[in-house]
C-alpha cells in the first residue's frame, strides 16, 4: 500500500506523511503543553490582579486611617495644651488659696482673746 501511494503520488505523499508525522509527534504535544502553560499563566495573572486590587483597597484604608490618626494627634496636642493650662491655673489658685488661709489664720491669731 505504501509503495502504491509513493508510486502514484511520489514525493508529495512522502512530504505530506512526514508533515503529519511531525505534527502528531512534535507540534501537537508542544501546543498542548503551551496551552497548559498559558492557562497556568492566565490563572497566575488573575491571582496577581486580585492581589493588586486587594493591596490597592488596603492602601486606601491605610491612607484614611493615617488621616484620622493625624487629626487625632492634632486634637490630642490641643487637649494636652489645655490640660497644661488648667494645671498651671490650678497651681496659681492653690498658691493664692494658701496665702488666703495663712492670712486668715494670722487674723484669727490676732483677734484671739
Amino acid at each position: 500500500m505504501v509503495d502504491q501511494v509513493l508510486h502514484e503520488y511520489g514525493s508529495i505523499a512522502f512530504g505530506l506523511a512526514a508533515l503529519l508525522l511531525l505534527w502528531k509527534v512534535v507540534v501537537q504535544p508542544t501546543l498542548q503543553v503551551n496551552r497548559i502553560d498559558r492557562e497556568a499563566i492566565t490563572a497566575a495573572a488573575r491571582s496577581v490582579e486580585s492581589a493588586a486590587k486587594t493591596i490597592e483597597s488596603s492602601t486606601a484604608t491605610i491612607d484614611a486611617s493615617v488621616r484620622v490618626i493625624h487629626q487625632t494627634v492634632g486634637s490630642l496636642e490641643k487637649v494636652t495644651d489645655n490640660v497644661k493650662q488648667v494645671g498651671e491655673l490650678a497651681a496659681r489658685t492653690t498658691d493664692r488659696l494658701e496665702l488666703l488661709v495663712e492670712a486668715e489664720r494670722a487674723m484669727m491669731q490676732k483677734h484671739k482673746p
